[in-house]
C-alpha cells in the first residue's frame, strides 16, 4: 500500500485498516457519504466507548480508562477508513493542527471567553481562521449531501424522498 509507505507515522490507521481489510468492511477510495444507518451505527458506537470512558473515570480504574481511549480511536479511525478519507488524513489532520495552534488558552482567573468554563480551555483568538479544509478535499460535490435521502442531487431543494 503506497498510503502506508508515505505516512507510515499513522500507524493507528494502518493497523484499523488491517482490521477492516480482515472483516471486509468497505473502505472507498475517495471520501463517500455513508448512508444514514451506518452514520447512525457509528455515532453510537463511539458514544458507547466514551460512556465507558466515564465509567472507567468515575471508577477509578486506569487499566478500563486506557482500553476505552484506545477503542475510542479505534472506532474514530475507522470511521475516517470508511469515510474515503484515509489518503487525506495527514494532510486534514496538520491542517487542523496548524490552526489550533494559533488558538489561546482561556485565563484562569476570569476563565472569559470560556464556552467550557475551564481553566484548561483553549478558544480562538480574535482574528483566529479555521481549517482550509477545502483546499485539501478534492471534491465539492462530497461536502454537503441531503440529511434525509444522503443525495446531492436536489441540494437545495425539497427531497423527494420526504
Amino acid at each position: 500500500m503506497v498510503w502506508q509507505a508515505k505516512h507510515s507515522q499513522y500507524r493507528e490507521l494502518i493497523d484499523v485498516n488491517s482490521f477492516q481489510e480482515r472483516f471486509q468492511i468497505p473502505m472507498p477510495a475517495g471520501p463517500t457519504w455513508l448512508p444514514q444507518s451506518v452514520f447512525d451505527f457509528r455515532t453510537k458506537f463511539l458514544q458507547e466507548e466514551l460512556n465507558e470512558l466515564t465509567e472507567a473515570i468515575k471508577a477509578g480504574d486506569m487499566l478500563k480508562a486506557a482500553d476505552a481511549l484506545v477503542d475510542l480511536e479505534y472506532v474514530l479511525k475507522g470511521t475516517v477508513l470508511m469515510m474515503g478519507l484515509t489518503n487525506l488524513w495527514p494532510d486534514l489532520w496538520e491542517e487542523v493542527h496548524r490552526c489550533n495552534m494559533n488558538k489561546v488558552r482561556v485565563d484562569p482567573t476570569t476563565l472569559e471567553g470560556s464556552k467550557r468554563k475551564n481553566s484548561l480551555d483553549v478558544v480562538k483568538p480574535p482574528g483566529w481562521r479555521p481549517p482550509q479544509l477545502d483546499l485539501i478535499l478534492p471534491d465539492k460535490a462530497c461536502w454537503r449531501y441531503c440529511q434525509y435521502c444522503r443525495s446531492r442531487e436536489h441540494l437545495g431543494t425539497e427531497c423527494p424522498g420526504t
